[in-house]
Parts: structure tokens; C-alpha cells; sequence
């Protein structure tokens, strides 16, 4: 398998990574961050331990942690779509 990284988290598959909310429409949503447990075509779950919250893609940017002390930010909107579609897609999201 090929280790994730900036250029191709896209085509990737992101549940078990740490995510934090960098930025998003609803700013109740700017505090949270945890582990992604699950991925739908618009939404990401992510797990606090306590609580499992549920972010919109759209309008939404992440900050994702791939390995300790090392993050970089993605746009919720090119992750939009099944997460199997955009892991199959060659050239990592729309």
C-alpha cells in the first residue's frame, strides 16, 4: 500500500486518521477533533472518544495528521462523493 501523504490523501482512504476542524461554515464545529471513524458522500464522522460528531464536507476544511508531528490541511469539498469512488479515481477527487 502506498503511504498516504499531501499530494495523494485524495485517493485515499481516511478512516483511523486524526482529523481536527481547521475552518468551517458553522463555528460551533471549529473546536472539534479526534479520529475519523466513519465516511459518508457528504459528511465525515469523527470520534472524540466521548462522542461521535458529524461534519459536512462542503465548506468545511480539515487538518489531517498522518503521522506524529506531521499534518496538512485538505478541502472538504474535493473530499465530496463515496469515499470508494474517490479512492478508485486516478486523479484523487473532482
Amino acid at each position: 500500500m502506498i503511504p498516504i501523504t499531501e499530494s495523494n490523501v485524495y485517493q485515499h482512504e481516511l478512516i483511523g486518521l486524526q482529523a481536527r476542524v481547521e475552518s468551517s461554515n458553522n463555528p460551533s464545529q471549529n473546536t472539534i477533533r479526534g479520529v475519523i471513524v466513519d465516511e459518508t458522500m457528504n459528511t465525515i464522522i469523527i470520534s472524540d472518544d466521548f462522542r461521535d460528531k458529524i461534519v459536512q464536507k462542503k465548506d468545511t476544511v480539515f487538518a489531517l495528521s498522518i503521522q506524529k508531528g506531521y499534518s496538512f490541511v485538505v478541502e472538504g469539498s474535493r473530499l465530496l462523493g463515496k469515499s470508494i469512488e474517490r479512492v478508485k479515481n486516478k486523479s484523487g477527487g473532482p
